[in-house]
């Protein structure tokens, strides 16, 4: 009978024995005797014009701008340098269309591009009506920034619209989280019924 490698051993850690199973290290290599996808070249990386990466830099060109102010953000705080307002606008944005994307569900870039607008839109009315306060709402300054969040406003509307009806043409993945629902099923109780 041979000898099996135990696959579970006891380690400390933190001055307790604690139970470890294998590690990747431990395994080892396998030659592979397949043939290289041709979806990719010879370092790994996607080929020019295979259909697994198909859509993605569509995705990237609407979100790059959203990125690069979130590095800059995240790099400032590093820094410890105050982030210019427009980066922190847009890292907030960035949270907005994260969440919305999470909430309706699908991850088409029929969805994203309006909710990158919602998103935008969003946080710069949120942006404004505070300037609008700070300035007072009643002088000139205050009544000009005020109207142009109502306008961000309008647009955020109109995006927030688009989002969910290609998010319901296309079938989103998930259905939207009811917020209502999610609480009964937290705490226990069954959801109303519908008419009541």
């Amino acid at each position: 009978m041979a000898l099996q490698p135990e696959l579970h051993t006891i380690e400390l850690s933190h001055d307790k024995p604690r139970l470890t199973g294998p590690r990747l290290s431990d395994v080892g290599t396998v030659p592979s005797a397949t043939e290289p996808s041709p979806d990719r070249v010879e370092q790994g990386r996607f080929a020019p014009g295979n259909q697994v990466a198909a859509g993605r830099s569509a995705k990237q060109a609407i979100r790059r701008p959203l990125k690069d102010a979130l590095r800059r953000v995240e790099d400032a705080i590093r820094d410890a340098v105050e982030p210019s307002e427009a980066d922190v606008l847009v890292a907030d944005a960035e949270a907005v269309c994260r969440e919305a994307m999470r909430s309706v569900g699908a991850p088409s870039i029929l969805v994203l591009a309006p909710a990158v607008r919602f998103a935008t839109n969003s946080v710069l009315a949120g942006h404004l009506t505070n300037k609008a306060a700070e300035a007072g709402f009643t002088t000139e300054e205050g009544e000009r920034l005020l109207g142009m969040a109502h306008q961000c406003e309008q647009q955020a509307l109109r995006a927030s619209t688009a989002m969910l009806a290609n998010a319901k043409a296309l079938g989103s993945a998930k259905p939207p989280i009811d917020p209502h629902k999610a609480a009964f099923e937290a705490f226990g109780a069954p959801p109303p019924a519908k008419g009541k």
